[in-house]
């Protein structure tokens, strides 16, 4: 008779946490590699308005659980080129040029918009508005050092 008590007690224990639990939401992480045309990078105001070049921009944002506040990072590389280009090559000197920047965005202390100027970045118009974009950046932070590589096709944004 104890047993069958002390059963059904922790038979009723356990599906009340069970049912107490909650499973997470997993939002998945994504990426993106997208061409804004006929944009420009404005340096001194770290943004992008109206002009006469290309600004490619690498989007990612990581997963996380979408119940829990101030668990997102997200990162945000964009950098410029003339539309006229049918390739192009910078690298650690020359890489001013493209005015990249590098966004970080999560709850810490590395949280900033960064000015790339180690690295390199290729590219090869494969389409009317597409490139083959093959790069290896990084940047140092007060904390720490950043490495990026990524090679992936840009699309022009419609």
């Amino acid at each position: 008779m104890v047993y069958q008590k002390i059963l059904v007690i922790m038979t009723t224990s356990f599906t009340l946490i069970f049912v107490g639990c909650h499973f997470p939401q997993i939002v998945p992480a994504k990426h993106s590699y997208e061409i804004l045309e006929n944009k420009m990078i404005v340096e001194d105001a770290n943004n992008i308005t109206d002009g006469p070049m290309n600004v490619f921009v690498y989007s990612y944002e990581r997963a996380h659980d979408a119940r829990i506040y101030d668990d997102e990072y997200r990162e945000i590389v964009f950098f410029q080129i003339s539309p006229n280009l049918e390739t192009f090559h910078f690298e650690d000197e020359t890489i001013h040029e493209a005015k990249c920047r590098w966004v970080i965005s999560y709850f810490g202390p590395d949280t900033g918009n960064y000015k790339v100027d180690k690295g390199r970045i290729d590219g090869k118009r494969i389409g009317p508005d597409e490139y083959e974009v093959d790069a290896h950046i990084s940047i140092r932070t007060k904390n720490r050092t950043y490495k990026k590589g990524f090679k992936k096709t840009f699309k022009a944004k419609n």
